[in-house]
């Protein structure tokens, strides 16, 4: 309510009087000083012991008149003990001593700093010393509660975001129960270590850029959240959390802050680059660069994949990264422990006895579950009392599926949705399909919600105010006060909506699969795409493969209803894909019939793949000899280009120009390592591509130490018993050779 409490004593009074009226001239921003002091504030009448009181506690300072008779006063002693004892380190500079006459300072007061008065002709050297004082105060005690008020917005944040307000925040979580996450460093290699030991390894002093990577769920956001509240010695005491796509209009604001923090520093953690988009990625690069230039460090948290491919884009060269941290899986003792904890907050100790149930029940569910993402799922599911069934969690697909179902459920139970199953549903797959189209916008307005024909009765601000379809989104204010939707609550909900959408669209057969692939999606669609279609029965997996087979001919068909001939091409091409990844016994007809007849290069190699895949070695052989034509490779790496990520471009028109491909040599040296029924038979053709990139390249790309034992453990373990286990060799002596490495014995 005050700026100051202007303390005296009676002998004083005059020159406290004084010092009341010339510092009233003054203004803090757009307004005047605003000055507890006695003769002025209180009124006849008024408790004059109680409105001292209650005057020092609404003032953000002390101005204490200091002179023998100030010191002699037990009541202003009193005074500023109080003020003493509020801020006793005098880190706010809550007391602030006006030496107006020669005096013997007591230890407590002679340790601050004090405004020099007691020479009359420097009164308005020390007034304006004075103002000053109360300004940058008044600055810090801002900028203090915008730092609580941003705690307390992390801590009361929904750890559950889905179960709404009387679902537990942060704090239920925050410290007692938060895993310290596994990292390992980027550009300081080094072992697994925790993320608190790399926050403490480094005392803040020069302001740096550092990015969180990791895959879909494995909690970047949280570590965010949590080095909002502890940034260890690395960060500076003064840190704000902000969202990628808020940073354009955020800058002037974050910068002044860095500007107000000077030499304490100030730290940016920005979350969601990837949901931000490459759409506006140069923007927020730009904002970044512009950030570290004022000395503010910054911490960035995105996916691996879409970091790394926009992060080599041209404009980022100026955006030094001082380290990339890499958020690893927890630790199946991470995992026990959480739950355990968790149950015994929750009183449930049934909860971590079914989780306990699924690792033991399921082979692989170790792997599934140290995904913080889907442990959260899981643990939602079993909280709520769900009917899990532990033997039916093999994929991802299947957790998200009961997730969404007994979401669904629950809201209705709530009677806080007045919607059909199957109309909330059809309305998320076409808010992720907006969404996955339109990254980097501005969100989905309510009319960007109802379906484009009519279909559908409800109107988008009807949707928006339905509790089972809205409270899965986040949501933001556009400027004339409408509600648009940002994101779902977590990314991955959207991309297994969209996968569940292509299943279904496969399933039921028909134009329906057309439209289930009117648009293009990427791996991390694909993920869950894949996930669902192993978990398929042997009839399910039929009926799928008879649905693909029959439109891909349909669309060879002169009359076959597609778009333009163009449109049936991309369709087919999709078709074959997916076909190869279906979970079968044996080599589908469909892809040998592709792979003979296709005319279109694209659509060839997709057949080849997917024969290849489906154990197919004839295709495998005549395909891998096809590869030593140079237009046949050109295909193959410009695909695995812009598949992989290194390349933003139509799959169907991108070729190869040379360039970087760190994100394609990644995933192959990746499934090199492995030696799942999968990746033994994509062997072959991944050592003829990486042969294909190194040799296009000219050999200029350094073979890493890790790859090369990578390559190095590949020969030792390769078997020698078939002709095609030592065509695979041979592939394998001559990469070795081209790059100057031994060739196995």
């Amino acid at each position: 309510m005050y700026d100051a409490f202007i303390s005296y004593s009676d002998a004083d009074s005059a020159w406290a009087e004084t010092l009341y009226r010339r510092l009233r001239r003054f203004r803090m921003g757009d307004r005047a000083v605003s000055l507890f002091y006695a003769p002025h504030t209180i009124t006849a009448g008024q408790s004059i012991p109680r409105f001292l009181s209650e005057g020092l506690n609404d003032s953000r300072c002390m101005l204490a008149v200091v002179t023998p008779e100030w010191l002699a006063s037990e009541w202003t002693r009193l005074e500023h003990e109080i003020s003493l004892w509020s801020d006793p380190g005098a880190v706010a500079q809550r007391l602030i001593p006006l030496l107006v006459k020669e005096v013997t300072l007591p230890p407590a007061l002679a340790r601050l700093k004090y405004v020099d008065f007691r020479d009359p002709d420097t009164f308005q050297a020390g007034l304006r010393q004075t103002v000053d004082a109360l300004r940058s105060g008044a600055v810090r005690q801002l900028r203090v509660a915008a730092d609580l008020h941003e705690r307390e917005s992390v801590l009361n944040a929904a750890l559950l975001p889905w179960l709404g307000p009387s679902g537990p925040s942060f704090d239920f979580l925050w410290p007692e129960m938060f895993v310290d996450p596994p990292v390992v460093l980027r550009r300081h290699p080094g072992p697994e270590a925790r993320l608190s030991a790399w926050l403490a390894a480094e005392r803040a002093g020069a302001r740096r850029t550092y990015a969180i990577l990791g895959e879909p769920g494995s909690g970047k956001s949280t570590a965010l959240r949590s080095m909002l509240l502890n940034g260890g010695s690395r960060l500076p005491a003064q840190r704000t959390l902000v969202h990628a796509r808020d940073l354009g209009e955020r800058e002037e604001v974050l910068k002044r802050r860095s500007r107000e923090a000077g030499g304490d520093g100030f730290a940016v953690l920005v979350d969601g680059l990837d949901e931000a988009g490459s759409a506006l990625f140069a923007d927020i690069a730009g904002v970044l660069t512009r950030l570290s230039r004022t000395a503010t460090t910054i911490v960035v948290a995105s996916r691996e994949d879409f970091f790394e491919r926009n992060f080599s884009q041209p404009g980022t060269d100026d955006l030094e990264l001082h380290e990339v941290v890499e958020m690893k899986a927890w630790s199946v003792s991470d995992v026990v422990s959480f739950a355990a904890r968790y149950a015994e907050r929750m009183g449930d100790p049934q909860v971590a006895r079914a989780l306990g149930e699924v690792l033991d029940a399921i082979p692989g569910a170790d792997r599934m579950m140290r995904n913080p993402m889907r442990l959260t799922l899981l643990l939602y599911l079993l909280a709520v009392g769900a009917a899990v069934d532990a033997t039916a969690l093999r994929e991802p697909f299947i957790l998200y599926r009961l997730f969404y179902e007994e979401w669904l459920k629950k809201e209705k139970q709530r009677r806080t949705t007045s919607l059909g199953f199957s109309a909330i549903r059809s309305a998320h797959v076409r808010l992720a399909r907006w969404l996955y189209e339109n990254r980097g916008s501005h969100g989905a307005s309510p009319a960007d919600l109802q379906e484009p024909d009519g279909a559908s009765p409800r109107t988008g601000e009807e949707l928006i105010r339905d509790s089972a379809f809205a409270d899965l989104l986040t949501f933001r204010e556009d400027f004339d006060g409408r509600p648009r939707v940002l994101s779902f609550r977590h990314e991955t909900i959207g991309e297994f909506l969209l996968a569940q959408d292509i299943l279904e669209s496969f399933r039921n057969g028909g134009t329906t699969i057309d439209k289930g692939l009117r648009l293009t999606v990427a791996d991390d669609v694909n993920r869950f795409v894949r996930s669902g279609m192993n978990d398929l029965a042997v009839p399910a997996a039929d009926r799928l493969l008879r649905n693909l087979t029959a439109r891909y001919r349909e669309l060879l068909e002169p009359h076959a209803e597609a778009d333009t001939s163009e449109r049936s091409v991309r369709i087919r091409e999709q078709i074959l894909y997916y076909v190869g990844r279906l979970p079968l016994n044996e080599c589908p007809e469909i892809l040998r019939q592709a792979y003979r007849d296709e005319t279109n290069a694209l659509n060839r190699r997709s057949a080849a793949l997917g024969a290849i895949v489906q154990g197919d070695s004839t295709i495998e052989s005549a395909y891998l000899a096809r590869l030593e034509q140079p237009d046949e490779a050109l295909l193959n790496r410009s695909v695995q280009l812009v598949y992989f990520g290194d390349v933003q471009a139509d799959l169907h028109a991108y070729v190869d120009g040379g360039g970087d491909w760190s994100r394609v040599r990644a995933a192959i040296y990746r499934r090199l390592e492995m030696f799942t029924p999968r990746e033994d038979r994509l062997r072959w053709w991944d050592l003829r591509t990486l042969r294909s990139f190194y040799r296009s390249r000219g050999y200029r790309d350094v073979v890493s130490e890790g790859e090369a034992e990578i390559l190095r453990a590949l020969a030792r373990q390769l078997p020698q018993d078939t002709a095609r286990s030592r065509a695979i060799g041979l592939e394998l002596d001559e990469l070795l050779g081209e790059l100057g490495m031994t060739a196995r014995g």
